[in-house]
């Protein structure tokens, strides 16, 4: 499998606060990694860089061939744990709204999505829960097609149905697709079942880096396991 991201010496500092401590990283087209960690690991960081958000203080991230940034998200959709969208405009307004800003946009395929999920196209934004919010937001960052999807907390503060229903959703889209996703959480139980490799961040440092079933055969234990081992329980 070819290489769709590079990081190479990767720091980034806000103020006198160090999130990421030159990190050295190369993700492999069609891999599904799970960035796992405590809060304030700097998993958001990481992700928000890769997406082009953010900007590294020093070091080089390559992702698709070039470097992170306008020309790159044309082929990456980034999920944010944060809202994104306006809460007055209705499911039916924000559809149309992303068919016209995007080209490659499935218009047809995300209303059938949303539709499976029950969202009333008539509905506000503002009006939904945070679960169903979370939903509106994965079904609109996949409809685009990207090579490369990074998800930044979808699990986080979601009810069990939710979550079960966003995993669906992913695997619907990621499984056997040779589509590259990370996904960051600090929530391993129940979705370490997609990740083909997980990566451990704390305080800035990448501390485990391991495919999800030669660990398994190595260490003898499970994500989730290994998880409570490196951090003690504590997220």
């Amino acid at each position: 499998m070819s290489e769709v991201i590079k990081v190479s010496n990767l720091y980034k500092k806000y103020g006198t606060v160090v999130a990421l401590h030159n990190v050295n990283l190369k993700i492999k087209k069609g891999e599904i990694v799970g960035i796992c960690g405590p809060n304030g690991s700097g998993k958001s960081t990481f992700l928000r860089i890769l997406s082009g958000i953010v900007k590294p203080t020093t070091g080089y991230v390559e992702i698709l061939g070039g470097v992170a940034g306008r020309k790159a998200r044309k082929h990456i959709a980034y999920v944010s744990e944060n809202d994104i969208y306006y809460k007055w405009m209705k499911i039916g307004e924000l559809l149309s709204f992303l068919r016209s800003f995007y080209p490659s946009f499935d218009y047809e395929k995300a209303k059938m999505l949303l539709e499976d999920e029950g969202l009333d196209l008539n509905k506000k934004v503002g009006e939904l829960s945070k679960g169903y919010r979370q939903r509106l937001k994965v079904i609109m960052a996949i409809s685009n097609s990207p090579e490369v999807i990074l998800l930044d907390e979808p699990f986080s503060g979601i009810d069990m149905l939710s979550r079960e229903r966003i995993l669906n959703i992913l695997k619907e889209f990621l499984i056997g697709a040779e589509r590259t996703a990370l996904i960051s959480s600090h929530f391993v139980e129940g979705i370490e079942e997609i990740f083909s490799r997980v990566i451990f961040f704390k305080e800035g440092n990448v501390v485990l880096d391991e495919d999800c079933e030669a660990m398994r055969e190595k260490y003898g234990k499970s994500v989730k396991s290994m998880y409570f081992e490196v951090f003690g329980g504590l997220s």
